[in-house]
């Protein structure tokens, strides 16, 4: 009787293990986010800046606005990296929440909310590109 309670305490902490490793993987991954999400921000305030004082230096001007594009192809891979991984920690953790027959307590909103956050950010990490981009096309022509 022992050994039985024994193996189910066991799966018992096992089972906290693997929730609190999802559950710290996932503030991780949120962590992560936020500090990518505000450092796409000010990298593209900052080289829109440095391609508008630059605009009579072709070389230092096209050098900036490669380094932009390249940056922003990465961020926007970073992005879509993180939303592949926080669905895959909130799958599993569904996963285990429908194993222990605890999925009402689940919320499936919270998913999609994720997927529209992803998507505004990589929306605006576009449009943060692009105007810098734009930009700096337009001083280059108007100078």
């Amino acid at each position: 009787m022992d050994k039985g309670m024994n193996e189910t305490s066991n799966g018992d902490v096992l089972i906290g293990k693997v929730h609190d490793s999802i559950h710290d993987n996932s503030r991780s991954v949120g962590t992560t986010d936020t500090i990518l999400v505000c450092g796409t921000y000010v990298f593209n305030l900052a080289m829109m800046f440095l391609i508008a004082i630059s605009v009579e230096k072709t070389g230092i001007y096209t050098v900036f606005i490669v380094t932009l594009i390249i940056v922003n192809l990465l961020i926007l891979a970073t992005f879509r990296n993180s939303r592949q991984l926080r669905e895959k920690l909130h799958s599993r953790q569904k996963s285990l929440y429908g194993d222990l027959g605890l999925l009402k307590y689940f919320d499936e909103s919270v998913i999609e909310n994720y997927k529209k956050r992803y998507s505004i950010w990589i929306a605006l990490d576009i449009v943060l590109g692009v105007m810098a981009i734009l930009v700096a096309v337009l001083l280059k022509v108007y100078q």
